[in-house]
């Protein structure tokens, strides 16, 4: 955890917690909503709000062309979500945000983020943003590289040194056989 929260790569899966936490303060300007595990936001490129997890986790996936789902990214309590839609629209790899668990999730107009006002009052608030929106980038991008770049026998390197990375050992046993 750094100042600006948690976000930690796990495979090629990044979780991220606490990254807009600094949020909390204005979320009487956003709209409370209660949502159930398995509730999906769809990645539209009309939508007009942008959200932050108070409570829950949410699961980002992308939807291949052959219709393939890929993990992206973990959003955990103290994230703002769907941010990203409103800044960059990709028709052709559409997303979808689904609730891993009951979520309390406060929704904020999308007119805040141009709102001279709100970002003269707000200035650390924008700043944050900012931030986060750099972390996921580095994320994406490391997801990018490592499917698109790196041959097979690479990754699974990559995978067996993450793994003795995180078991603290130079011995990994990943409990797969030759077959």
């Amino acid at each position: 955890m750094n100042r600006f929260g948690f976000c930690r790569q796990e495979g090629p899966v990044f979780r991220i917690r606490d990254l807009n936490s600094p949020w909390r303060s204005v979320l009487h300007l956003g709209q409370r909503q209660m949502v159930g595990k398995s509730y999906q936001w769809e990645d539209d490129p009309e939508t007009s709000t942008f959200s932050f997890l108070e409570k829950g986790r949410v699961r980002l996936l992308n939807l291949s062309e052959t219709g393939k789902e890929r993990i992206v990214l973990y959003i955990e309590s103290g994230c703002l979500f769907r941010e990203v839609v409103l800044l960059h629209v990709s028709p052709l790899h559409p997303a979808s945000l689904v609730a891993l668990e009951p979520c309390e999730v406060y929704n904020f107009p999308r007119t805040l983020l141009d709102d001279a006002e709100f970002v003269r009052h707000y200035p650390a608030l924008m700043s944050n943003l900012v931030h986060s929106l750099g972390a996921k980038a580095g994320a994406f991008y490391s997801q990018i590289t490592e499917s698109v770049e790196l041959d097979p026998q690479t990754q699974v390197c990559r995978y067996l040194h993450r793994l003795a990375e995180e078991r603290r050992t130079r011995v990994v046993n990943p409990g797969v056989s030759q077959s």
